[in-house]
């Protein structure tokens, strides 16, 4: 599957984290491979498992150059369990962080309870042209 610029691949099913999930490769045809995102689903829900996409935590501020391999770009794993429902949505109430190709762990949120902010109103301003 393509549109806007990047292309969708079905990588198949894999076991990970002693659950099958069905892997997914988004990636922008023409760049460097460091700029693709792997999304693994859980196979049987359909929820994100795992996201890894590359980070560069020292890249320029200002650059809009893509970061490469040579300039220090490392893989970031965000993975996503313990789904509850809330209000008819799914949410991952255990979000943890990884970072490198030997995985460092870098951050283990747990959330006891959530909310929506069901107050909450969305306007838009429409000015009409004279």
């Amino acid at each position: 599957m393509t549109g806007t610029g990047y292309t969708v691949t079905d990588a198949g099913s894999l076991k990970q984290n002693a659950m099958t999930v069905d892997h997914l490769v988004i990636s922008q045809p023409g760049v460097a491979s460091q700029n693709q995102t792997d999304i693994y689903l859980d196979a049987r829900t359909y929820l994100p498992a795992t996201i890894v996409f590359q980070v560069n935590p020292y890249k320029e501020q200002k650059s809009n150059q893509p970061s490469s391999q040579q300039s220090g770009g490392v893989p970031e794993a965000i993975r996503f369990s313990d789904y509850r429902s809330l209000q008819g949505w799914m949410l991952p109430f255990h979000i943890q962080a990884y970072l490198g190709k030997t995985p460092l762990y870098i951050m283990d949120l747990t959330i006891s309870s959530a909310v929506f902010d069901s107050g909450a109103t969305i306007s838009t301003a429409v000015s009409a042209a004279n």
